[in-house]
């Protein structure tokens, strides 16, 4: 399979889960199966443009959500119920130099922390 469905499917299945939603409610409200939106989201089938719209629609997002990797965190990074979505949110409401100033905070209390489990 294409390395775009798999990245497509890899999207999808963020999207879903920043929605708090499970395949079954989801496939529902697409009107495809739950099974079929399994192999979707795992890259083992291709999504048509249609299916793609329906899954958007359904999700009360913008189709082109599905194509913005660029806000993809990767698997695992995140427990579920964290704050990536809360800081996502935050952070579209800001400027650039407010984003700037969030990241220098974020780099320096990373530092700090690794300097604290060195010591312990």
């Amino acid at each position: 399979m294409s390395d775009i469905y798999a990245g497509i499917g890899k999207r999808i299945r963020e999207l879903r889960l920043e929605k708090g939603m499970t395949q079954e409610i989801l496939s529902e409200r697409a009107g495809i199966t739950a099974n079929f939106l399994c192999l979707i989201e795992g890259g083992r089938k291709k999504a048509s443009v249609a299916t793609i719209g329906k899954l958007a629609d359904a999700m009360n997002i913008p189709l082109k959500e599905f194509f913005d990797y660029s806000r993809s965190v990767p698997a695992g990074r995140f427990k579920k119920g964290g704050y990536e979505k809360k800081l996502r949110i935050m952070l579209e409401d800001m400027d650039s130099a407010e984003q700037l100033m969030v990241m220098e905070v974020v780099k320096k209390l990373k530092k700090y922390g690794r300097k604290r489990r060195k010591k312990g």
